[in-house]
């Protein structure tokens, strides 16, 4: 019986939670972005979904449930985002059914890149981690559908790259933590630890699923991969590194479109992601300095904006 009331108890008290719509909002959020991490997770550790014509389908489908549902759920009204987000999926999911059945080019895959980001960077759809991840788990599979896996990519990553990756996070973690000690008291990353001392490595860990890994995959991964094969990797550098650029205009926080402040910090970051990425062969390293720099940036110099 005891337990039993407190199973009601706690009942009562999620049914009063839920009541508030911000509440509500932040539980679809999270519930769906759990549910993408692993499949995003689970890609980069290297698995590879055989893509028959259904499993493609039935994968766009789930894509586009789980960012109505996300949608829905937390009460967006503004029908064009609902517009947005199907234009925003349906041609990727397209192109994985139709590569499923007919094979596709390397010029398939960068169109589809180019679309993704390019509607999320102009707002066309909601830019929350559910959209994020969304373009994680499509531009994961076009990658390992374009490129070998076994010699590229984030799997068969060397362990010295895993070392030098981790380690080089790990000092910037330590970096960020020490700054905030010295008195860093303007630093998003002061009032972080201040809050909630869990903030800052969530934090991290997201800049690297949800922005670095989203990121790499296709400005790297795609974008550089393609050049390189037609104009070789100077040339595939200097323009993957241009085109991250010149996505970090609409960047509008804390300045208004267009941001050349992000832009020319995006050449730079894409100059040093591209020849590490070259020199390994692994996303998962450039990855890490990406979000590395991304989260010092973000937390410590820009007071939360880029």
């Amino acid at each position: 019986m005891e337990l039993w009331a407190k199973l009601a108890g706690a009942w009562t008290k999620l049914s009063k939670f839920l009541e508030d719509p911000i509440a509500r909002s932040c539980v679809a959020e999270g519930v769906f972005t759990i549910i993408l991490l692993l499949i995003v997770i689970a890609l980069v550790l290297g698995w590879k979904p055989k893509l028959t014509t259904i499993r493609a389908s039935l994968m766009g489908l789930l894509l586009l449930a789980i960012n109505f549902g996300a949608l829905f759920l937390m009460q967006e009204r503004n029908l064009d985002l609902y517009f947005g987000t199907f234009w925003f999926l349906i041609l990727p999911i397209l192109f994985l059914i139709s590569f499923a059945s007919y094979g596709g080019t390397h010029g398939n895959i960068s169109l589809i890149a180019f679309w993704m980001f390019g509607l999320l960077e102009f707002g066309v759809v909601l830019n929350n981690y559910v959209t994020m991840l969304s373009i994680a788990v499509i531009m994961t599979i076009a990658f390992q559908l374009w490129r070998n896996p076994t010699e590229e990519g984030f799997i068969r990553t060397k362990l010295i790259h895993w070392g030098w990756a981790v380690g080089a996070f790990a000092l910037l973690l330590i970096i960020t933590a020490l700054m905030v000690v010295f008195g860093w008291e303007n630093a998003l990353a002061t009032r972080y630890l201040k809050e909630n001392r869990w903030m800052l490595p969530v934090s991290a860990a997201l800049f690297f699923l949800v922005k670095a890994v989203p990121e790499e995959l296709i400005f790297r991964g795609i974008f550089q991969g393609a050049l390189k094969d037609k104009i070789g990797f100077r040339s595939a550098l200097i323009s993957s590194a241009s085109l991250y650029g010149i996505a970090a205009l609409n960047n509008p926080a804390p300045w208004t479109f267009p941001n050349w402040h992000a832009a020319i910090n995006a050449v730079l970051l894409g100059l040093v992601c591209g020849i590490v990425y070259e020199k390994t062969k692994s996303l998962a390293v450039s990855a890490t300095v990406n979000a590395s720099v991304s989260f010092m940036w973000f937390t410590l110099l820009a007071k939360g904006g880029f």
